[in-house]
């Protein structure tokens, strides 16, 4: 279980943290029961995955010609922007600890769109 949480911020600032990312990618802050721990989406061919204080995963998978006939070669890829924060919408936003918010150098801008994700998964409701 996983309950909401900002990573880099102490417990009472989560909110106020979450909120300011919220504003640096022009969205509205979620609804507790709709803020996001996690997407999955494809970008250039390739697939993705963000998970909230995490780094950026993903795979590519491409056809190779070997030996006659075709086979799949599957790379890891990685990024080493840590994501903070993911925020719904007719385009899906996450934001990360890369430049120009913080010292990472990362291969996405930041914050970056997601598009439409294949998978979501939000965050668990806290415990009454």
């Amino acid at each position: 279980m996983t309950e909401f949480f900002v990573p880099f911020a102490d417990g009472e600032m989560t909110e106020t943290v979450y909120s300011q990312l919220a504003v640096v990618c022009r969205c509205a802050v979620p609804f507790v029961c709709e803020r996001i721990r996690e997407i999955h989406w494809t970008h250039n061919g390739d697939y993705w995955v963000a998970t909230v204080g995490e780094k950026l995963r993903g795979r590519s998978v491409r056809r190779r010609r070997r030996k006659g006939g075709n086979v799949e070669v599957t790379t890891r890829l990685t990024d080493p922007a840590t994501v903070a924060a993911i925020f719904p919408g007719s385009t899906y936003y996450a934001v990360t600890n890369a430049r120009p918010i913080g010292p990472v150098v990362s291969h996405w801008v930041n914050p970056f769109m997601a598009g439409h994700p294949t998978a979501v998964l939000r965050f668990d409701l806290p415990s009454s």
